[in-house]
């Protein structure tokens, strides 16, 4: 097998299954305005980042979960990176000097929601690390029915530990250049405003 049959097939690997192995947080292509912003609904939007740095996380997640127990909503918002390919891959929306990472979007329930978990996975060959923490915590939002609301954004740094912050500028310019359709005159900033994990600095006050 000569050297450019070698690299084709290595080429070919990458497209078919190193990109299938990497996850993103969900971002519907389309998103229709009446169940967007139907009653006793809301969507949320944000964004997951990483830290750019060598031998970063492969994958990186933060659950939230609605406080209210008759309703049944739990998502994991999470990001993953191919390591099964020769080269790691990634699905990012976006990559900027210290961060890179992706939108999300989902439609849930109206009411009372908080952050209570998330994951940091780190593998090299056979060695792997697990980032928890000890307890659940509780970060509250709130998600206010017929309206947008913008989280934040949730940003795993190099540090093994978390960040929450606003980048209006440039998570908004990408939802409204995505979903012209929605009206964004019901758009509210629903960042958390308190935390009872160390792990996690809040940065949006």
């Amino acid at each position: 097998m000569n050297l450019l049959t070698k690299i084709m097939i290595i080429g070919v690997s990458l497209t078919l299954f190193g990109c299938k192995m990497t996850d993103r947080p969900n971002l519907p292509t389309t998103i229709e305005n009446k169940q967007a912003l139907k009653e006793g609904y809301g969507l949320i939007i944000g964004s997951l980042s990483r830290a750019n740095a060598a031998a970063i996380y492969d994958i990186w997640s933060i659950r939230l979960r609605a406080t209210d127990p008759q309703i049944n909503e739990d998502i994991n918002i999470l990001g993953k990176a191919s390591t099964t390919a020769p080269f790691v891959a990634y699905d990012f929306d976006y990559r900027e000097k210290m961060y890179s990472g992706n939108l999300f979007a989902y439609i849930v329930p109206a009411g009372e929601y908080e952050f209570y978990d998330y994951r940091l996975y780190q593998t090299r060959d056979a060695f792997y690390r697990n980032w928890n923490p000890k307890n659940e915590f509780s970060m509250p939002i709130s998600v206010k029915s017929g309206a947008i609301n913008y989280i934040g954004e949730y940003s795993a740094t190099k540090n093994y530990n978390w960040e929450v912050s606003s980048n209006e500028t440039r998570d908004i310019a990408f939802f409204k250049a995505k979903y012209p359709n929605l009206d964004w005159s019901t758009l509210i900033i629903a960042l958390p405003e308190k935390n009872n994990e160390k792990s996690i600095l809040l940065k949006t006050n």
